[in-house]
């Protein structure tokens, strides 16, 4: 059975810096470029780069456009903007440690969302050990109160593995409906100013938040419920990529509502509620 779910292209840089003159650089490396299908396979090797409208041999900003095709005849495309310049050494190697300092915040940015997690298993863990240790002098008393004790410790480590998992699929649902919020945002305010930059600032943006998100879900456990509100993500990566194409506010806002984000957001919120009550949160 054919997928009718269009393949994802992930950017690092959508802004690329060129030397004047040189005619074969390697756009999808510098921009950090990577595709995958709807099963998650890396199909990078498809990528095409249309570079049809770039004059290597005259300075200025030029766009290029980035496509692929999965085993099923999917389709994606985006765009991405290179600089044409005349670069000496010592520009790249700042560009080059551009490049690292702006990368090093995200790092910092993405850690940071941790550090919660952490102090609370620390708490978790001290509870734990509070706990079994009690369980402990209670065995060298009567061994079967000690079976009792172990197996009531396995469930309220299950129990709360659910209860995590939960959690973090409730805050990635959150942050699911604020990056279509933003989008709505981005797309009412491009209408009203017309501002081009401002808009393809603000779709590089959204998409970067995409990713991110796209990413810490793949870290949870991979239930039927994760993996649902991955599918969620990634429509919202492809309704963005599909406004960003718009060549008009008009047509971007015409895009925006031809979407169904809605409908899957909504899909999300009820299985999620579903898992709640049945685990009685």
């Amino acid at each position: 059975m054919d997928n009718q779910m269009a393949p994802q292209i992930r950017v690092v840089n959508y802004d690329i810096q060129l030397q004047l003159g040189y005619h074969q650089p390697n756009i999808i490396q510098l921009a950090g470029i990577t595709a995958f299908d709807f099963q998650g396979n890396d199909i990078s090797r498809q990528l095409v780069v249309d570079d049809s409208q770039v004059n290597y041999d005259s300075q200025g900003q030029y766009r290029i456009n980035i496509r692929v095709q999965d085993s099923h005849g999917n389709q994606s495309n985006t765009w991405i903007t290179a600089q044409i310049t005349n670069l000496t050494n010592s520009r790249l190697q700042s560009q080059d440690n551009l490049g690292t300092a702006q990368e090093q915040p995200r790092a910092t940015k993405k850690k940071s969302h941790w550090w919660v997690v952490v102090i609370a298993l620390l708490v978790i863990g001290g509870v734990i050990w509070a706990f079994t240790n009690q369980i402990h002098q209670t065995n060298m008393a009567n061994d079967t109160a000690s079976s009792l004790s172990s197996e009531n410790s396995s469930l309220n480590s299950a129990s709360t593995s659910n209860s995590n998992q939960i959690s973090e699929l409730a805050r990635a649902n959150k942050e699911l409906t604020n990056q279509l919020s933003d989008l709505k945002q981005a797309v009412t305010a491009y209408q009203q100013s017309n501002n081009r930059l401002q808009f393809e600032q603000q779709m590089n943006e959204l998409q970067q938040k995409n990713q991110s998100l796209q990413n810490e879900l793949n870290q949870l456990r991979q239930s039927t419920q994760a993996k649902q509100t991955s599918k969620a993500v990634a429509a919202l990566s492809e309704s963005i990529n599909k406004i960003s194409q718009a060549q008009s506010a008009d047509e971007a806002k015409q895009t925006f509502d031809s979407t169904n984000t809605n409908n899957v957001l909504n899909q999300i919120k009820s299985d999620l509620d579903s898992i709640k009550a049945k685990l009685g949160f």
